[in-house]
């Protein structure tokens, strides 16, 4: 095993009562992980990225594919399993992580939870329908710093 470990979100609990949603947005990360891992963080794949974190007890880097939306001085990363998560509760801990987007790092700084009235007019195009119509609700934002 190597010093940094990959791994896809995971809630910090699982619910036995999930919403459809919850299921459908599952089902296409496992789907999509084959193609999301090599490709996040590309220079011409501008979607994904990947956020280099360090594990708030363990102290074990991860890196995370994520979808990553760039605005000058932010980035935008939909929490479609909510803030409860490892990896975001990682980053808001440490006060930022490293993110690969486009070929290039980019560290970051103030991570926030950020609800979808915050977030979208940081969203554009066709995200902003679909957004709310998977049910994403919570957000990362983070400074570039």
């Amino acid at each position: 095993m190597s010093a940094t470990q990959t791994h896809a979100a995971q809630p910090l609990q699982q619910s036995g009562s999930e919403s459809t949603k919850t299921r459908i947005l599952r089902t296409l990360g496992r789907l999509s992980a084959g193609t999301s891992r090599p490709l996040a963080g590309r220079r011409f794949f501008g979607l994904w990225a990947i956020v280099s974190h360090v594990g708030r007890r363990s102290g074990t880097a991860y890196v995370t594919p994520v979808v990553a939306l760039h605005r000058p001085g932010t980035f935008l990363i939909p929490l479609p399993f909510g803030s409860s998560t490892q990896w975001p509760r990682n980053v808001l801990a440490a006060g930022g992580a490293q993110i690969r987007w486009k070929g290039r790092d980019h560290m970051t700084v103030d991570p926030e939870i950020v609800d979808w009235t915050t977030a979208r007019p940081l969203v554009g195009g066709l995200l902003q329908a679909i957004i709310p119509v998977v049910g994403i609700k919570n957000f990362l934002r983070l400074r570039e710093g």
